[in-house]
Order: structure tokens, then C-alpha cells, then sequence
């Protein structure tokens, strides 16, 4: 998935509001806020998290956001870094994983003029954006790709954890 493109479409959209709480950047222009709470896994788990920070890298060197990200250490840890990125004036607030839901759901009505983004995640609110994605579809392909090139004429899905999602994965397969 392309989340540096989401985090770009974020800052064009976000270019146009509370410029009053974002510093101003070498050009003079004001500058985007992107605050990124990463979870459990860290930007190193050669997976979302991995590609969320990229795109966040990106999306600094890019597009001149002002972007900065926090490591979760467990559960507990969500709601205050969002919490903490809401009270400092960021513009947009992004929570990497369906683990954060219930942290969005209590922060996000807190702040109604931060803008929040749950990945994998359904939370409605008039500030809350859910990134949701057809990864049954990928799925879909990846398995016609194992099943084309399979030798035996058999062939395995090992998804991790028993969830939604890891099951949506294994249907598209």
C-alpha cells in the first residue's frame, strides 16, 4: 500500500486550515503538523508500520510536512501519544493499526479541529478518516501466484493471528 500518497493527499487538504498552529517553513509558507503513532510492532517490522514510517520520511522531504512519529510500546501507550500530538497543534494525527480504535474513538471527539486517520481501522467521527483497504484482493492474486507456480499442486496460508483482518487475507487466498 502506498501510504506516503495518502499522507500527501492528507497535506494538500490540510493546507487550507488552522495555519494559526503550524510553524513556518523556509519559504515562508506555513508548514503541515503529521503526527504518527506507530503501533507495537515499530518502524522497523518490515511491514505497515515499516512502510507508514517511510511514508511519513517521505512525505517530510517531499512535501516539507513537519512529521514526527512515535514508537508504541503497548496498548497503553496510544491514547496518550495521540493525545500528546492533538495538544501540541498538530493538523493531522495518523494511527498505524485496527489496535488503536478505541484510543481514536476517545481522543479524536476531545480535539474536533485536530484531523485524525486510523489505518485498518473503522471509527466515525467528522474528524476521523478510516484508511481501509480491499487486501482480500491482493490476497486474491497472491494465491492465483502460488497456485500457478506451485509444483505439487497444493499450497498454504500461515496468517499470525486469528482476526478480522488476517481472515480477510486468508479469503482473498
Amino acid at each position: 500500500m502506498k501510504v506516503w500518497r495518502l499522507i500527501a493527499i492528507a497535506a494538500v487538504v490540510l493546507s487550507c486550515t488552522r495555519h494559526d498552529t503550524v510553524p513556518v517553513g523556509p519559504d515562508g509558507k506555513p508548514m503541515i503538523r503529521i503526527g504518527m503513532v506507530l503501533d507495537k510492532g515499530g518502524k522497523d517490522d518490515k511491514s505497515f508500520n515499516a512502510a507508514a514510517y517511510r511514508g511519513g520520511k517521505q512525505a517530510r522531504s517531499e512535501l516539507g510536512v513537519w512529521y514526527k512519529d512515535v514508537e508504541s510500546p503497548d496498548d497503553a501507550a496510544y491514547e496518550p501519544s495521540l493525545r500528546k500530538f492533538a495538544e501540541r497543534g498538530y493538523n493531522l494525527v495518523i494511527a498505524i493499526g485496527f489496535a488503536q480504535i478505541d484510543a481514536v474513538k476517545k481522543v479524536a471527539p476531545q480535539y474536533p479541529k485536530t484531523h485524525f486517520a486510523i489505518v485498518d481501522g473503522l471509527v466515525d467521527g467528522p474528524n476521523v478518516a478510516s484508511l481501509m483497504f480491499k487486501e482480500h484482493e491482493g490476497s486474491f492474486l497472491m494465491g492465483e501466484l502460488a497456485a500457478m507456480l506451485s509444483k505439487s499442486g497444493k499450497i498454504g496460508f500461515v496468517g499470525g493471528m486469528d482476526i478480522a483482518l488476517i481472515r480477510r487475507f486468508q479469503m482473498g487466498y
